[in-house]
Protein backbone atom coordinates (compact mmCIF):
# COMPACT_ATOMS: atom_id res chain seq x y z
CA UNK A 1 0.00 0.00 0.00
CA UNK A 2 1.36 3.45 -0.86
CA UNK A 3 2.53 5.74 1.96
CA UNK A 4 -0.31 8.17 1.60
CA UNK A 5 -2.95 5.39 1.68
CA UNK A 6 -3.38 4.22 5.25
CA UNK A 7 -4.81 0.68 5.26
CA UNK A 8 -6.89 1.48 8.34
CA UNK A 9 -8.40 4.59 6.77
CA UNK A 10 -9.24 2.84 3.49
CA UNK A 11 -10.89 -0.02 5.37
CA UNK A 12 -12.89 2.48 7.41
CA UNK A 13 -13.85 4.51 4.34
CA UNK A 14 -15.26 1.53 2.49
CA UNK A 15 -16.91 -0.35 5.36
CA UNK A 16 -18.57 2.75 6.85
CA UNK A 17 -19.73 4.10 3.50
CA UNK A 18 -23.48 4.63 4.03
CA UNK A 19 -23.03 7.59 6.38
CA UNK A 20 -24.12 10.31 3.91
CA UNK A 21 -26.18 8.32 1.48
CA UNK A 22 -23.77 9.01 -1.39
CA UNK A 23 -23.52 6.34 -4.03
CA UNK A 24 -20.45 4.12 -3.73
CA UNK A 25 -18.37 4.82 -6.84
CA UNK A 26 -14.64 4.97 -7.44
CA UNK A 27 -14.82 8.74 -7.92
CA UNK A 28 -16.71 9.27 -4.64
CA UNK A 29 -14.24 6.99 -2.87
CA UNK A 30 -11.34 9.05 -4.26
CA UNK A 31 -13.00 12.26 -3.02
CA UNK A 32 -13.53 10.80 0.45
CA UNK A 33 -9.93 9.58 0.65
CA UNK A 34 -8.66 12.96 -0.57
CA UNK A 35 -10.26 14.70 2.43
CA UNK A 36 -8.12 12.61 4.76
CA UNK A 37 -4.78 12.46 2.94
CA UNK A 38 -4.80 15.96 1.43
CA UNK A 39 -4.46 14.96 -2.21
CA UNK A 40 -6.80 13.14 -4.54
CA UNK A 41 -5.66 9.67 -5.56
CA UNK A 42 -6.67 8.44 -8.96
CA UNK A 43 -9.11 5.62 -9.43
CA UNK A 44 -6.32 3.63 -11.02
CA UNK A 45 -4.01 4.04 -8.01
CA UNK A 46 -6.75 2.74 -5.71
CA UNK A 47 -7.52 -0.06 -8.14
CA UNK A 48 -3.93 -1.34 -8.05
CA UNK A 49 -4.38 -2.44 -4.43
CA UNK A 50 -6.14 -5.84 -4.39
CA UNK A 51 -7.36 -5.36 -0.83
CA UNK A 52 -9.13 -2.12 -1.74
CA UNK A 53 -10.68 -3.69 -4.85
CA UNK A 54 -11.92 -6.72 -2.90
CA UNK A 55 -13.44 -4.53 -0.18
CA UNK A 56 -15.01 -2.25 -2.76
CA UNK A 57 -16.59 -5.15 -4.65
CA UNK A 58 -17.80 -6.80 -1.44
CA UNK A 59 -19.37 -3.55 -0.22
CA UNK A 60 -21.06 -2.95 -3.58
CA UNK A 61 -22.45 -6.49 -3.52
CA UNK A 62 -23.68 -6.03 0.06
CA UNK A 63 -25.39 -2.76 -0.84
CA UNK A 64 -27.11 -4.35 -3.83
CA UNK A 65 -28.32 -7.32 -1.79
CA UNK A 66 -29.56 -5.09 1.00
CA UNK A 67 -31.59 -3.04 -1.47
CA UNK A 68 -33.06 -6.20 -3.00
CA UNK A 69 -33.92 -7.81 0.34
CA UNK A 70 -35.75 -4.85 1.86
CA UNK A 71 -39.44 -5.72 2.08
CA UNK A 72 -41.40 -2.71 3.29
CA UNK A 73 -44.73 -3.40 4.96
CA UNK A 74 -47.79 -1.82 3.41
CA UNK A 75 -49.05 -0.30 6.66
CA UNK A 76 -47.88 0.54 10.16
CA UNK A 77 -50.11 -2.16 11.63
CA UNK A 78 -48.41 -4.84 9.54
CA UNK A 79 -45.02 -3.41 10.51
CA UNK A 80 -45.92 -3.71 14.21
CA UNK A 81 -47.09 -7.27 13.68
CA UNK A 82 -43.87 -8.16 11.90
CA UNK A 83 -41.80 -6.56 14.66
CA UNK A 84 -43.75 -8.49 17.32
CA UNK A 85 -43.18 -11.79 15.48
CA UNK A 86 -39.49 -11.06 15.14
CA UNK A 87 -39.18 -10.12 18.81
CA UNK A 88 -40.86 -13.40 19.80
CA UNK A 89 -38.51 -15.31 17.50
CA UNK A 90 -35.48 -13.53 18.99
CA UNK A 91 -36.65 -14.41 22.51
CA UNK A 92 -37.17 -18.07 21.54
CA UNK A 93 -33.74 -18.30 19.91
CA UNK A 94 -32.14 -16.60 22.89
CA UNK A 95 -33.72 -19.14 25.25
CA UNK A 96 -32.61 -22.01 23.02
CA UNK A 97 -29.10 -20.57 22.91
CA UNK A 98 -29.00 -20.40 26.72
CA UNK A 99 -30.17 -24.02 27.00
CA UNK A 100 -27.52 -25.17 24.52
CA UNK A 101 -24.80 -23.24 26.32
CA UNK A 102 -25.85 -24.85 29.60
CA UNK A 103 -25.73 -28.31 28.00
CA UNK A 104 -22.27 -27.64 26.60
CA UNK A 105 -21.04 -26.50 30.01
CA UNK A 106 -22.42 -29.70 31.58
CA UNK A 107 -20.76 -31.85 28.90
CA UNK A 108 -17.45 -30.06 29.34
CA UNK A 109 -17.56 -30.50 33.10
CA UNK A 110 -18.50 -34.16 32.74
CA UNK A 111 -15.60 -34.74 30.35
CA UNK A 112 -13.28 -32.91 32.72
CA UNK A 113 -14.32 -35.15 35.64
CA UNK A 114 -13.73 -38.28 33.57
CA UNK A 115 -10.40 -37.03 32.24
CA UNK A 116 -11.48 -36.99 28.61
CA UNK A 117 -9.43 -34.65 26.42
CA UNK A 118 -10.73 -32.78 23.37
CA UNK A 119 -8.70 -34.82 20.89
CA UNK A 120 -10.14 -38.03 22.39
CA UNK A 121 -13.67 -36.80 21.79
CA UNK A 122 -12.91 -35.93 18.17
CA UNK A 123 -11.32 -39.36 17.55
CA UNK A 124 -14.59 -41.14 18.25
CA UNK A 125 -16.61 -39.29 15.63
CA UNK A 126 -16.91 -40.99 12.26
CA UNK A 127 -16.14 -39.00 9.13
CA UNK A 128 -19.37 -38.17 7.33
CA UNK A 129 -19.14 -37.86 3.56
CA UNK A 130 -21.90 -35.67 2.20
Amino acid sequence: MAKHLSRRYILYSITEWNMKGDKLTWDNLCKKVSRKIGKTPTRQSLYTHKEIVNLYMAKKKAIRQKVDLVDKPSSIKKAYEKIDKLEIKVAELSNLNNILQENIAKLQYSCYLKGIKEHEIEENFPIIKR
